[in-house]
Order: structure tokens, then sequence, then C-alpha cells
């Protein structure tokens, strides 16, 4: 919700805390748009303090994504999935630790998670849904 800010808070706690781990949970929505266009933007907050990302990616499957993190912006809805791993490659390719959020729907099958993050080279954990 305050990205702009993300930067200056990222540099704040960093500066206070040099060796504290800095995880950003995100959806990556809508903000990965930005950012995988703006490569510069990983790289700054990589540059603040930023050594984690956690992606709640929450299925492999494209439609309950869409239906689920609900992007909601006309004429980009169909991309919002493959965006997202972009983010998630782009953040891993920097050197930042990612781990995708995965929750445990029917028909999510532990395994094709586990492949997937193993093919992307990036952890994963899958958490129950929360009621």
């Amino acid at each position: 919700m305050r990205f702009n800010d993300l930067f200056q808070i990222v540099g704040h706690i960093h500066k206070n805390c040099p060796k504290a781990k800095i995880q950003l949970t995100t959806t990556g929505w809508p903000y990965f748009e930005y950012i995988s266009k703006e490569l510069s933007s990983l790289s700054l907050l990589q540059t603040a303090g930023l050594t984690d990302i956690y992606l709640s990616l929450t299925t492999l499957d494209k439609e309950i994504y869409g239906k689920v993190v609900r992007p909601g912006i006309p004429n980009y809805n169909s991309r919002a999935f493959e965006e997202s791993i972009q983010f998630a490659t782009s953040a891993r390719d920097l050197g930042i630790r990612v781990t995708l959020g995965f929750i445990n729907l029917p028909g999510t099958k532990e395994a094709d998670v586990k492949k997937f993050a193993e093919t992307m080279k990036i952890n994963y954990k899958i958490r129950e849904l929360e009621k």
C-alpha cells in the first residue's frame, strides 16, 4: 500500500539493524508490473537492505490465482500470474532469497508445487487456508 515509501522504510530498518533479515511479504500485485519493467526498483530495494521476499503465489492454477488474488486492473488480469512468476525470478536472479507461498486449497498437490519450485530454483511453503 505504501510502495513509494518502501525504499525508505527498508533503508531505515537496515540502518538501525544492519544484521537483520528484512523480508517483504507480498502478492506482488500490483507492483510487479512496475518492478518487472523497472528492474532497478528491485535493485534499489536490495541496496536499501531487503534480503528476502515471500511471494504469495497461492496456487499453480492460473484461473484459481485470478479468483483468489483478484488483480482487478482491466486488460492486465490475464498476465498477472505470469508477471508474479517473473517478479520472483527477477528477485532470485538479483540474489534476493525468494519463497513462494501456496495455500493448501483443494487440488493442491505438494509434489507439483515442489517440482515447480525446484525448476525455478526457489524455496516454497504451503500453508493452510485461514478461515
